[in-house]
């Protein structure tokens, strides 16, 4: 597999808190200023988004960013992972159904995509979760996806 460049135009972003940032620095180059009220919302924007496990997609799906969180959730290195599909995730019934695809097909069509179901680990294991794909769009067309992976809570875990 050939490793991708991270660092050229089309990688812009490598987390939502780099997203946000430069979206922060763009907004104030337009205004001549950031207002406090601007800063305040995307401050709380971040704050909703960094409890979930978010990953940065290409058009294609591939992986272009890992976090820590991910990691402790999915089994995967940053090395591993990056430049895999997002099928990975995925059981192997699910990946043969093209599930992945069709999540990113509905968000580069609607704006957003949502998957409950099973996903699977590095090891093997199953575990419920959620995934929400978000398109990222620039000036040229889709930039690429923002997934969000949580896992969800069993009625056993919800008890105990």
């Amino acid at each position: 597999m050939a490793t991708k460049d991270l660092k050229t135009p089309r990688y812009k972003f490598f987390s939502i808190a780099q997203f946000l940032e430069t979206y922060l620095s763009r907004w104030s180059d337009l205004t001549g200023s950031t207002s406090a009220s601007a800063k305040k919302y995307l401050e709380k924007l971040y704050s909703l988004v960094s409890s979930y496990e978010e990953i940065v997609l290409n058009a294609d799906g591939s992986i272009l960013s890992w976090n820590e969180k991910f990691q402790v959730l999915e089994g995967y290195s940053e090395k591993e992972i990056l430049g895999q599909n997002l099928n990975l995730f995925f059981p192997p019934e699910e990946r043969q159904n093209k599930i992945a695809e069709g999540l990113i097909a509905k968000a580069s069509s609607t704006g957003v995509a949502v998957h409950f179901g099973q996903l699977v680990r590095k090891d093997g294991t199953l575990f419920p979760g959620s995934i929400k794909i978000v398109r990222v769009n620039s000036k040229d067309g889709i930039h690429g996806f923002i997934a969000f992976c949580q896992k969800m809570r069993t009625d056993r875990e919800k008890t105990a």
